[in-house]
């Protein structure tokens, strides 16, 4: 087990933070994992190892200072980085790592479910469902479009772009 303490800013996974608790000696979690300012995060980082965050955290110079030299890692629990200043990081020789990926599948699964929602038509009927307006069957009424036969387009094909086009379509 790790002799140090790590400090996470929100509730992330409990498997997480099972395996954290099994190889740290100290995990804080303040707030109960419901989020924390800025300012009641560097109260408390006084002294730790590690500090796991989100993209809510700004982890910046007056966080690093009130961390001190014992601050050896910053994980973020996303994909970008703009929230950390990974030039102070590596200053101090603190190791930065983020979870690149980790949202991929999931946008790319919601960047289909719009296009589907777009041209069927599902939010509307929902709505006509819901307030009572859904009535007598009309033939022609949010039928919208049928993507059967059709050539679907994505504009940018980075990761999320690629997923939801060469994956999903």
């Amino acid at each position: 087990m790790f002799e140090g303490k790590v400090v996470v800013t929100r509730q992330i996974h409990s498997d997480a933070i099972d395996l954290l608790r099994d190889n740290v000696s100290e995990v804080i979690i303040p707030n109960e994992g419901n989020g924390i300012s800025n300012d009641k995060l560097k109260s408390i980082v006084n002294g730790v190892d590690g500090i796991i965050c989100t993209s809510h955290e700004c982890v910046d110079v007056a966080l690093l200072d009130a961390a001190g030299p014992s601050l050896r890692c910053v994980s973020t629990h996303s994909v970008g980085l703009d929230h950390i200043d990974l030039d102070e990081c590596t200053a101090r020789s603190i190791a930065v790592g983020n979870t690149p990926g980790v949202l991929s599948n999931a946008t790319a699964d919601l960047t289909v479910s719009l296009v589907l929602n777009a041209a069927r038509h599902v939010s509307p009927a929902i709505t006509a469902a819901k307030t009572g307006e859904w009535g007598t069957w009309k033939p022609q009424w949010l039928c919208g479009m049928e993507l059967a036969g059709k050539t679907c387009g994505f504009i940018g094909l980075g990761r999320i772009g690629c997923c939801a086009s060469i994956e999903r379509v």
